[in-house]
């Protein structure tokens, strides 16, 4: 699942917490089962509670409902519980201490294609990724063709400049995938993706590593990335 960070200040501390999940035009509300016109029935029956995070008072933590799986973004608003129960009537709606009204989340991967054997040519396409989420990069060619695994990465980082990029790999353990297919999966994890820079040049790029000088990459994509998302700050 995924998960999303609601920031306030230090002394916010100690606050029960739950958010509630909208549907990413924002007109209905997660109630547990659905997304359901918004009312405080449903926002109460399908909202997640938050666990302050360890060490950083006025940090709350929450993760998507296991329901939602589709790949999108969705507007989130957070509450704190001032009595035993939810009552989105009476409760606080939480305002982050860097200030916005609702937090987003994204679930699912985020889709470039390759082509297996074939030297990238063109001007890149864009990609978007949510900074800091650890979304997995999936990696497929439009006619499915197996692939050797290990003869295979996915950089992601800025070219031309040695160890400025992450590296996902087989060896590493970080890439996976369905290889009879040419399916290709990089697996960031939510601080690997944080520490990507928003700069301009940064890519994400398949390539072809088979240890012998034939190394060159099969796809290059631009990396817009989305800073927002998860994290307050």
């Amino acid at each position: 699942m995924a998960t999303f960070t609601v920031v306030m200040r230090p002394e916010d501390t100690g606050w029960a917490t739950y958010a509630a999940v909208f549907s990413p035009d924002g007109d209905d509300v997660w109630d547990g089962a659905a997304f359901v016109p918004e009312d405080n029935d449903a926002i109460a029956d399908g909202a997640v509670d938050g666990v302050e995070r360890d060490g950083e008072p006025g940090t709350y933590d929450f993760e998507t409902p296991e329901g939602i799986t589709a790949v999108g973004t969705y507007p989130v608003r957070a509450y704190r519980r001032i009595g035993g129960a939810r009552d989105p009537a009476t409760d606080w709606v939480l305002t982050p201490d860097i200030p916005q009204n609702v937090v987003t989340i994204a679930t699912g991967a985020v889709e470039i294609e390759y082509t297996p054997g074939e030297r990238a040519a063109g001007t890149p396409e864009v990609v978007t990724y949510p900074r800091g989420s650890g979304l997995p990069i999936r990696a497929t060619p439009a006619t499915p063709t197996p692939v050797d695994g290990d003869k295979k990465e996915i950089r992601v980082g800025v070219p031309g400049l040695s160890g400025s990029y992450d590296a996902f790999n087989v060896a590493d353990g970080n890439l996976t995938g369905d290889f009879t297919a040419g399916e290709l999966v990089a697996n960031p994890t939510a601080a690997q993706s944080a520490a990507w820079s928003l700069v301009g040049t940064l890519r994400v790029e398949v390539w072809h590593v088979d240890g012998a000088g034939n190394t060159y990459p099969e796809a290059i994509y631009r990396l817009d990335l989305q800073g927002t998302l998860y994290d307050a700050g």
